[in-house]
């Protein structure tokens, strides 16, 4: 038996969906910041890979937003909202361990918002 189901999304999802949207839109403007003013290579192209990440994201989301004729969220613009040639304010350990920390504050919000979705997945 064929069931075609397509439940729309949950104010709770859509909220996960748009949360996410504005932190990986953020994380692009903070990643290419420090791909700017990082030194060491080694920690450059960890700088890099999280920038690619987080871009990969935000496509994926636009179409989330798209399938439910939901508006697509006005996020952080690096052309608008960084300057990339500003001094340099963080140090390579610094980048280091913020690359390492964040996606532990994000685990723990998504854990949040999960027991709370509908489907218990995004």
């Amino acid at each position: 038996m064929d069931t075609n189901h397509n439940a729309r999304l949950t104010s709770t999802e859509i909220t996960q969906l748009w949360t996410n949207y504005m932190d990986d839109s953020m994380a692009i403007c903070i990643f290419r910041y420090f791909f700017y003013i990082v030194e060491d290579n080694e920690v450059k192209e960890l700088v890099k890979y999280a920038l690619d990440l987080a871009e990969s994201h935000i496509p994926k989301l636009n179409s989330f937003f798209e399938g439910e004729n939901y508006p697509v969220p006005i996020g952080f613009n690096v052309n608008e909202d960084v300057d990339v040639n500003a001094p340099r304010l963080y140090s390579d350990s610094y980048i280091l361990t913020y690359i390492r920390d964040v996606p532990d504050w994000h685990e723990q919000l998504f854990g949040g918002y999960c027991m709370f979705c509908k489907r218990g997945y995004l």
